[in-house]
């Protein structure tokens, strides 16, 4: 069992004047931190830390005081052994008490060595610079604490950009050699690369002009030599998103000479490479450059070569495959409609390289280049009628985010290219029992759905409006009709109801019919008798509180009993209602809308709604349509 007076014990060593004494010591503390009294010592150390109080003398036996004692003897032996180097030991022992010192499994504590923190960055710096041998093990510390946000915080400025520029010259260097020099420090050049990546990853404030001028230099030759497809360019190429994330808009006209350095790794890397994880990298960086406007500085080349590859990865990504589209198995559709991160990056990139290629009217001579080639409304239109549902996606993210600076006229001839194929893959899907490509094709429509009366309302300021827009009324009630045909057809499909009654709510609270006709039997779909979903409610509210017209065969009275009962089962003994917000919201406006919400017409008095009070609930619920759907991720400059 360690005591203090062990402690003690072992700091008299290793401040002593004496080198053979202080190589005692460190053997000494190096037994504890190894040996069978590990625990016990360990354990003792954490008791003396949280003891010490703010402002307070630290304890001799605690994790920072014993710290500084280890790195001020390392300090002493360094310019010792400028012959022989100093002993392997010392680094290796100081690895082990800051991974001791950072165990919190063990401890339960944080933050134990931050009272000394900063003279310890500053103790790293100086033998990583002077002392080759130590390189690996102390930038396994520096990687260790850069994790730590607390830590970082109290890293000085210019030991920071002593590091950076440090590790980005070292990398550069490696680069530069041959190809059988470099096939023995691999390894070494990882371990840089990664340390490289922790610094850029959670700078301590804004890079200074030397450590950005540093990094772009040496970015533009490490990518101009990078052969490698492995994990070095993996964590190079993180490296350099960091960097760009982090001072992109600082950068200026740099971020096109980045770009010129890393195009051929890009593209080769694109084309060949297995590695999913530097493909997204791929994807994070091009987007990148779009906002930084790198990719578009030369007249639109780069950006045709970065579309074709786009609509390739598309395509391939969008072939049926075991892991992605799940086939029907009685009703378990959790995995529907699920992408992964890859693809996720993917059809992010997709969307905005299709915004650049969208408004991008003047090509200039380039646009004689691309005559044989179909244009991006073409390719879109093709890919959309042919259901390929990562395309899809790709172009859900694109109205979403780019619809107010499309075409008009893009925008109708895809929404027609949607409309024309719709009830096939509705069908094909049923077939198949893949519902990826109909789930998406859904999901696309929502988004146009949202946006459309801002579209086609020329000279209206208002969304709002209650006149009807002409402009896609017939491709509207198509899919109206055509969801309420296939409704009870894949009722055994969760997500697919959900997404089919989100639709028909919206197409109700946008006004974009003129009438809102449903069959009788459509009521008694099982929805409507179990406990109702968020999407249902929002079915429900929209179509009894529209002020147009409606159609309900039979006796309405009887209808909205029977479909008031449906709703009152949410009040089960779970209580939804009071760990649900969103579910409360709808599930009191489906209530009101049934009970004092407008009276539907008959079927021989189609266009003479009666008002039973003028209530507009479609007003205060156009927006749950856009509620919950997951965002990209953003980067900092994002707009």
């Amino acid at each position: 069992m360690a005591t203090i007076r062990d402690i003690e014990d072992i700091i008299t060593k290793i401040t002593s004047d004496k080198a053979k004494i202080r190589e005692e010591g460190i053997k000494l503390l190096n037994s504890y931190l190894e040996g069978g009294s590990c625990k016990s010592f360990c354990t003792l150390l954490d008791r003396q830390t949280v003891k010490l109080r703010p402002h307070e003398r630290p304890r001799s036996a605690s994790w920072p005081v014993l710290l500084q004692f280890i790195y001020q003897c390392i300090g002493t032996e360094v310019p010792l052994s400028k012959k022989r180097g100093p002993k392997p030991i010392l680094a290796k022992t100081l690895k082990i008490y800051v991974q001791h010192a950072e165990d919190v499994k063990r401890s339960g504590k944080t933050l134990l060595l931050l009272r000394t923190i900063r003279g310890f960055f500053n103790h790293i710096w100086d033998v990583i610079r002077d002392v080759p041998s130590f390189q690996s093990e102390y930038s396994n510390i520096l990687r260790q604490l850069l994790a730590v946000s607390e830590y970082r915080e109290h890293m000085k400025k210019k030991v920071y950009s002593g590091l950076v520029l440090f590790y980005i010259n070292k990398i550069k260097t490696s680069l530069s050699c041959r190809s059988d020099e470099l096939s023995t420090s691999k390894e070494e050049l990882f371990r840089h690369t990664l340390t490289l990546h922790c610094l850029l990853e959670s700078p301590p404030g804004d890079f200074s002009d030397d450590v950005r001028g540093g990094l772009i230099k040496g970015f533009n030759e490490i990518f101009s030599h990078l052969r490698d497809e492995g994990k070095i360019a993996r964590k190079l190429l993180a490296s350099l998103n960091s960097f760009l994330m982090k001072d992109g808009l600082n950068i200026g006209t740099s971020a096109q000479e980045i770009h010129s350095a890393v195009q051929d790794f890009m593209v080769r890397s694109w084309l060949t490479t297995h590695d999913r994880l530097l493909k997204e990298g791929l994807f994070l960086y091009a987007r990148i450059q779009l906002k930084l406007r790198g990719i578009l500085s030369d007249g639109g080349a780069a950006l045709d070569q970065l579309l074709d590859i786009v609509v390739k990865e598309l395509d391939q990504n969008s072939i049926t495959t075991p892991g992605i589209l799940r086939n029907y198995d009685g009703g378990r559709d959790e995995k529907v409609g699920n992408i992964t991160n890859g693809q996720r990056s993917l059809v992010e990139l997709a969307a905005t390289v299709f915004h650049e290629a969208c408004v991008k009217v003047d090509r200039g001579p380039r646009a004689l280049k691309r005559h044989k080639k179909e244009n991006i409304n073409t390719i879109l239109k093709d890919r959309l009628l042919k259901a390929k549902w990562l395309w899809n996606g790709a172009f859900c993210l694109l109205i979403r985010h780019h619809s107010a600076y499309l075409p008009k006229a893009f925008i109708l001839d895809w929404f027609e290219g949607i409309s024309v194929s719709f009830e096939r893959v509705l069908s094909d899907g049923v077939n198949t029992h893949m519902y990826d490509a109909p789930l998406w094709t859904l999901r696309g429509l929502q988004e146009l759905c949202a946006i459309w009366r801002l579209i086609v309302a020329t000279g209206k300021t208002s969304c709002h409006s209650t006149d009807f827009t002409n402009e896609g009324k017939d491709n509207w009630q198509m899919i109206w009709n055509t969801l309420v045909q296939w409704l009870p057809v894949f009722s055994s499909m969760a997500v697919m109801v959900e997404a089919t009654f989100k639709l028909l709510g919206q197409l109700i609270s946008e006004n974009l019919l003129p009438v809102f006709s449903v069959p009788q039997d459509f009521w008694d779909f099982r929805v409507f008798s179990e406990v109702p979903s968020g999407s249902t409610l929002y079915f429900i509210a929209s179509f009894f509180s529209n002020s147009g017209c409606q159609v309900v065969h039979g006796d309405v009275l009887q209808l909205r009993r029977k479909i008031l009962k449906g709703i009152l089962k949410v009040l089960d003994p779970l209580d939804q209602l009071g760990t649900n917000n969103e579910l409360a919201y709808l599930f009191s406006k489906a209530v009101f809308a049934i009970c004092v919400g407008c009276v539907p017409v008959s079927t021989c008095s189609l266009f003479s709604a009666v008002n039973v009070t003028n209530v507009h609930l479609s007003r205060h619920l156009e927006d749950w349509a856009q509620m919950n759907k997951k965002k990209p991720k953003k980067m900092n400059f994002y707009p």
